[in-house]
């Protein structure tokens, strides 16, 4: 993804949390941001939790790409952070993009 097309700056991210706007599933937690400046921008994160480094790069990867090839079924306006949880870098392809839409369903981040 284009730099322009990510959440990069720490502020951003906080500012996400700060808004309480998400929806959780067995593999991601999706956050949304809305802002003036919002653009359909993506930030992701894992943590030690999901596992060692390879585990980490693996589940942020995936969530990328996931985001990547649904990107224009989502509604802009809105900046999405996503939260990898244990076992995102062993779940089965369909089922982890299946939850992806099913959580941007839930926000409303889906088109019309």
């Amino acid at each position: 993804m284009r730099r322009e097309q990510r959440l990069l700056r720490a502020g951003l991210f906080e500012e996400t949390y700060a808004q309480r706007r998400n929806a959780v599933g067995r593999h991601m937690v999706m956050w949304l941001r809305k802002a003036d400046d919002a653009g359909l921008r993506l930030g992701v994160v894992a943590s030690l939790k999901v596992g060692g480094a390879v585990a980490r790069n693996r589940a942020k990867r995936r969530l990328r790409e996931a985001f990547r090839r649904h990107r224009h079924e989502f509604s802009a306006g809105v900046d999405v952070v996503l939260v990898a949880r244990r076992g995102a870098d062993r779940a089965l392809w369909k089922e982890f993009e299946e939850e992806l839409l099913r959580l941007a369903g839930q926000l409303g981040l889906m088109k019309k």
